[in-house]
């Protein structure tokens, strides 16, 4: 989880041009440390990221962060992505390759039309 928080706070420092960034900047901080803090006490460790579906039944995601007993959540990211998962043909995880991949399937095994936006959260307990 703090690689995705690391990134955020990175382009807030680097527009951190002004007292009001710079107070921004502060409280991302502080909100980061916490979400840090808060992760270590549950035992969880996690990632995410964006996939965009090819025309396929299928796809794979790589992340070394996966584990045979990851948690993988997908969110549609864009209208198409929204429409296929409202269908028979509703995205699940389909596979699990601990440090290599997860796969997302159709669940009627059927192509997507391909350009369909998901974000991903990956989540491991420790």
């Amino acid at each position: 989880m703090r690689g995705g928080m690391d990134d955020f706070l990175n382009r807030m420092q680097a527009s951190a041009n002004d007292e009001s960034a710079s107070i921004g900047l502060a409280i991302a901080q502080n909100i980061a440390d916490v979400a840090t803090a808060l992760s270590s006490f549950l035992g969880v460790s996690g990632t995410g990221g964006t996939a965009t579906w090819t025309a396929a039944a299928s796809i794979v995601v790589s992340s070394s962060a996966v584990t045979a007993t990851s948690l993988v959540f997908i969110s549609p990211a864009s209208a198409s992505a929204a429409t296929l998962s409202a269908g028979a043909s509703a995205p699940y995880v389909s596979a699990l390759t601990a440090g290599a991949s997860f796969t997302l399937a159709t669940a009627d095994a059927g192509n997507a039309a391909g350009g369909e936006i998901y974000n991903w959260l990956l989540v491991n307990l420790t």
